[in-house]
């Protein structure tokens, strides 16, 4: 694997990381990270390495649906479904992830965010590694 991609897959875990500890005191009680066998920064760290294989995997994926897409700024549509897809499952899943999510109305909130932090990273370390080269 290609030390940039390293880079930018890590970059990407810590914020989404971050992301979720801060949504959880922005909203307390109506988002809750961690459960009696799981703290929250655990869960924190679980739960957004989930989110960052997604990242990776959903390229492959619309290769291997074939589909065209001609505008790169759709791309980041396919992400927000597959964001909200994935936190509605790790929500339901709460026993294991340690996900707590109110209501469906904070999961399209989560995704958003979350899609708008994986865009700001993917534009911010593309610029940091082409002035690094």
């Amino acid at each position: 694997m290609d030390q940039v991609k390293i880079l930018k897959f890590l970059g990407t875990w810590v914020m989404l990381s971050i992301t979720l500890l801060i949504t959880t005191q922005i909203f307390p009680g109506k988002i809750v990270l961690g459960n009696a066998s799981l703290s929250s920064a655990m869960a924190g760290v679980f739960n957004s390495f989930v989110l960052i294989l997604l990242l990776n995997i959903i390229p492959s994926l619309t290769e291997k649906l074939d589909l065209k897409i001609k505008d790169p700024r759709f791309n980041w549509t396919f992400y927000f479904f597959g964001n909200l897809i994935v936190i509605w499952v790790l929500k339901r899943l709460a026993t294991i992830t340690g996900l707590g999510v109110e209501n469906i109305f904070l999961i399209i909130l989560i995704a958003i965010i979350i899609t708008a932090i994986e865009i700001l990273v993917e534009k911010y370390s593309n610029l940091l590694f082409k002035a690094k080269k």
